[in-house]
């Protein structure tokens, strides 16, 4: 028996959901639902509105457009989960930060600057960072407050 499509497609945000470790109670708090709502749509008991969709793949962090390219490559449900498996796996592996010293930042931001063109200057400061860079102007002091007083009430 062939599903629906909307019963292929619940099929597959449960797919995702599963992929991605997310609770589903956790899900439906995000989407500010009421307990077991979500666990409703999933199975069929409460109708499946495209706005449920859309807001699924955005707390789950799923372009619209390539959940539902996948939906519709290939009519088989099963190479389609494999495809959302794919597809998540090659995501994760883009959103994995990276993590610079301070010497590994800058030799990126000086080899950036220099790939376009640009000159770098060292800063203004001597050698160690200490003392005043040559034409520097020395730091103003603040004025202090004045402290006022509130006047005596006139009986």
């Amino acid at each position: 028996m062939q599903k629906s499509e909307a019963g292929r497609i619940l099929e597959l945000l449960e797919s995702l959901i599963v992929l991605k470790k997310v609770r589903l109670r956790d899900l439906e708090q995000s989407l500010n639902m009421s307990a077991g709502t979500l666990r409703r749509i999933l199975n069929g008991r409460i109708e499946l509105k495209f706005r449920h969709i859309t807001d699924i793949l955005e707390r789950l962090d799923m372009p619209t457009r390539t959940f539902f390219k996948i939906a519709y490559e290939t009519e088989d449900l099963g190479e389609a989960q494999s495809s959302l498996a794919r597809a998540h796996r090659i995501a994760q592996v883009e959103h994995q930060p990276v993590t610079l010293s301070p010497s590994e930042l800058e030799a990126v931001i000086v080899a950036t600057i220099e790939r376009l063109g640009l000159h770098v200057q060292p800063p203004d400061t001597p050698a160690g960072g200490k003392g005043k860079a040559p034409g520097s102007r020395p730091a103003k002091k603040p004025k202090p407050v004045k402290k006022t007083r509130p006047r005596d009430k006139e009986k």
